[in-house]
């Protein structure tokens, strides 16, 4: 118990915004054997930015959970677009991660004068994205990377050492994924002109938090 504790402290401490719950508990064949149902949830390391920008500017962040079944692509035009829409409505959409699965678990009476109390006898977890990559069915590679360092993290045995536990994550995970290489890139599919119109927002942004602080410290001396 202590060792799965401290795994979730690590997760909590490393992946930004991270929360878990629960999202139903239900008894299975018989009164001693149940399922339950969680999902773990963070911000994405490369979204992140995003999030703290979000909050600075007072926009209202809409969450929406990244498609592991649709190759990553790169678009200058729905960066553009999400930017201009922030501006206008006050609402920006970012990506969040999530990690969902089931955990079986069978609880029996400890045999003594206190039948109340009642012992784990048999416990098995199964990963929804986990099993998609058995299966060749992940192919977001953001998606991959990051379910790749949460397992790093909450899912390592203790009688595995780093190195050797996410060599085998790796191989389970990434390896089969379309671009998931350390050196590749998310494909391009615009042209250079809504690249151009992202620096021009970005200069504005920065341009007005720089004199909004400006300001700010004037009024203070």
């Amino acid at each position: 118990v202590e060792y799965t504790s401290q795994r979730h402290r690590d997760c909590v401490e490393l992946f930004d915004r991270y929360e878990t719950r629960t999202l139903r508990c239900e008894a299975l064949q018989s009164d001693s054997s149940f399922n339950l149902r969680w999902q773990a949830s963070w911000v994405p390391s490369r979204s992140l930015w995003l999030y703290e920008l979000s909050e600075k500017v007072g926009w209202n962040i809409e969450r929406v959970v990244i498609n592991p079944y649709r190759i990553a692509t790169f678009s200058w035009k729905a960066v553009v677009e999400v930017f201009n829409n922030a501006f206008k409505t006050g609402n920006i959409t970012l990506p969040i991660m999530t990690a969902k699965g089931s955990t079986r678990f069978v609880l029996v009476d400890n045999n003594d004068e206190n039948k109340d109390l009642l012992i784990l006898s048999s416990i098995e977890e199964s990963i929804d994205l986990v099993r998609d990559a058995d299966l060749y069915r992940l192919q977001n590679r953001r998606v991959a990377q990051e379910l790749a360092s949460w397992l790093d993290v909450s899912r390592r045995p203790p009688t595995y050492g780093e190195d050797d536990w996410a060599a085998l994550v790796r191989e389970r995970i990434i390896n089969d994924v379309p671009g998931a290489g350390p050196f590749d890139i998310d494909p391009n599919e615009d042209s250079a002109v809504p690249f151009v119109a992202f620096s021009i927002i970005s200069v504005f942004v920065f341009s007005y938090f720089f004199l909004l602080g400006e300001v700010q410290i004037q009024t203070t001396e």
